[in-house]
Parts: structure tokens; sequence; C-alpha cells
């Protein structure tokens, strides 16, 4: 036991304890979950889904809210004040400063948009596929069965 600053007592450790260091030593590697285990992975972080949906909040406010219909000295919100401000500051036009901001945020939420929509397709066809392989085998079950009864 170490102390590392405030942590008193601190213990260090390898990454899937004894296994995970002989599989180290073994390969190089750790791989602490195999590869054909069937355990569940980890949920999506909440910070990643809320990274995600303010993305897509950003996005669709910019479709129903069209830079031409929008008139920005006629908002009168606070939020709206203070980026004027910092583009001010900043000598950029506040105009291009929001479709910047909004433009980095549709960025954000595509590319959470598009890993989810990655991994669900994978569960998708994995289930798909576990699906068939269940329906083929029930139907040559059927087939056998019929055989030995008409036999």
């Amino acid at each position: 036991k170490e102390d590392v600053g405030f942590f008193s007592g601190a213990t260090g450790g390898f990454a899937g304890g004894e296994v995970g260091l002989k599989r180290f030593a073994a390969d190089g590697d750790i791989d602490i979950r195999e590869d054909d285990s069937n355990a569940r992975r980890q949920p999506p972080s909440p910070l990643t889904v809320a990274f995600g949906l303010g993305g897509v909040a950003a996005v669709g406010s910019l479709i129903l809210d069209l830079p031409d219909e929008v008139d920005l000295q006629s908002l009168s919100s606070s939020s709206l004040s203070e980026i004027q401000q910092t583009a001010q500051a900043a000598g950029v036009d506040s105009n291009w400063f929001v479709f910047s901001l909004a433009a980095g945020a549709a960025l954000v939420g595509g590319a959470t948009i598009y890993g989810a929509a990655k991994k669900a397709t994978k569960n998708a066809v994995e289930a798909a596929k576990d699906t068939g392989t269940k329906v083929v085998f029930g139907l040559v079950v059927l087939k056998a069965a019929e055989f030995i009864l008409k036999n």
C-alpha cells in the first residue's frame, strides 16, 4: 500500500487480476472479455447520450428555424446577447458565430447518431442471423419428424 496524494493506503493492481496478468505475459494483450462471450457489454455513457441528444436538438433547431428566417436582433434571450458579445469580442459576425456553433453541435450529434445506428444495425444483423439459424434448425427437425412419421 502507498499514499497517493490525499488517497492514503492506495493499492495498485493489474486489469483483469491475475488472469489478465497471465494473459498479458503470454500474449502481450489483456483481452479481459472473451471474443465468444455472451456477457452484456457496458451501456453507453450518460454523457455520450446527453451530447448526442443535444446535437440532435441543435440540428432540429437548425432545420426548424432556418438562418434566413431568423432575425437574431429580434430575439431577446440573455444567452443570445452573450453569444453576440462573445462574437463581437472575437471580431466575427454574430450570425457566422451562431452558425459555426450549430455546425459543431451538428457534427457531434451526427457522429453520435452514426455510432448508435452502426451499433444498432450490428445488433440487428446478429439477432437476424441467430433467428434465421433457429428457424432453419426448426424446419430441419420438422422435416425429419415428418419423414419418420410417414415411414
